[in-house]
């Protein structure tokens, strides 16, 4: 915030230039605003006893029983932790980047680690990377290698298998009364010669 509204400009003034929304687009958002904060807060404070939060309650106690009562008191430190910490981020990005007093380069070299960690966002993005992208885009390789080099090889080798056969049986089913004369011949001499080997083996 304090970058974007309150800092010194850091645009080339010769192509940008700034200016309030119009009100067509400024009508919409003053709606928005005024339903999240004023029925927001009608409608859903406290969180655990607002309108919106019992409103399934006649539906779903019958199904579930009833549910045990939480203290409020948990809900009152949670939110309260919340604030402290939105607080206290923007008390430092206004001593960063309104007053002046700190140094955001010097504190990013003094807390390297703690920097570089919310840096890289807690390194979630790294880490779901390396458990859950790499291991499915390896297994989908593996996959595709397989699919590529088994399964299109055995379909393709069929397809082959087959048009290759066809083309033999073409070449003998030619219609030639002679071809066909040649082959019986030849099937002839094939069994008469098994024959005859097998009476010299057995003999």
């Amino acid at each position: 915030y304090f970058l974007v509204f309150e800092g010194e400009p850091r645009f080339d003034h010769h192509d940008v230039h700034p200016h309030e929304s119009v009100g067509w687009m400024v009508g919409p958002l003053v709606v928005l605003a005024f339903l999240s904060v004023v029925i927001g807060a009608i409608v859903g404070a406290p969180p655990d006893q607002g309108l919106f939060h019992n409103f399934l309650d006649p539906v779903f106690k019958p199904l579930l029983g009833a549910e045990s009562e939480h203290a409020l008191s948990e809900t009152l430190i949670l939110i309260g932790a919340s604030l402290l910490v939105a607080i206290t981020g923007i008390w430092v990005a206004w001593m960063m980047y309104i007053r002046r007093a700190w140094s955001p380069s010097a504190l990013a070299a003094q807390y390297a680690g703690l920097y570089n960690l919310l840096l890289h966002k807690w390194y979630v993005d790294e880490i779901y990377n390396a458990i859950i992208v790499q291991p499915a885009l390896g297994f989908a390789r593996f996959l595709w290698t397989f699919d590529a080099g088994v399964i299109d090889g055995i379909v393709n080798g069929l397809g082959y298998l087959t048009r290759g056969t066809g083309r033999v049986l073409r070449g003998i089913q030619s219609g030639v009364v002679g071809n066909y004369a040649l082959g019986m011949t030849l099937g002839l001499l094939a069994i008469v010669g098994s024959f005859l080997l097998k009476g010299l083996i057995v003999g």
